[in-house]
């Protein structure tokens, strides 16, 4: 079970970016109806699967509020939308991928509650240490 909780987070920027991806479709006007009626309810799986899973990562955390809900789920989208504008053209948005790490760390550190000093998978075999001790 090590580090699932860094697992999850990477599977939940994944479907962020997806649902993200499917609503540019839903908002298409050139999406005939029975087209958009099918990726209307793809996108009502996806996002109910995001809402699930983030909580899951939420809980696994153990803040004592959902204060922090948005920050989360805005981190990782920055996360997976920066790699994938330097997949676009590495020579222009390179730079992104040398800040999404502290800004995605430094909101699991306010959910954790504690500064992370550690790279993100000790934090995360860190948090489900503290856990376990509950």
């Amino acid at each position: 079970m090590r580090s699932w909780i860094l697992d999850a987070c990477e599977a939940l920027a994944n479907l962020i970016a997806l649902c993200s991806h499917v609503r540019e479709l839903l908002a298409n006007k050139e999406t005939h109806d029975e087209e958009y009626e099918h990726l209307d309810t793809y996108y009502q799986v996806l996002l109910l699967e995001r809402r699930t899973l983030q909580a899951k990562i939420e809980e696994a955390i153990d803040k004592t509020d959902w204060h922090y809900h948005c920050i989360l789920k805005h981190a990782l989208a920055y996360y997976i939308y920066s790699s994938e504008l330097e997949d676009a053209d590495k020579s222009m948005f390179n730079w992104l991928m040398g800040s999404w790490s502290d800004i995605l760390n430094y909101a699991i550190s306010l959910m954790a509650k504690e500064e992370v000093t550690l790279c993100s998978r000790c934090l995360a075999d860190k948090i489900l240490d503290n856990n376990e001790e509950k």
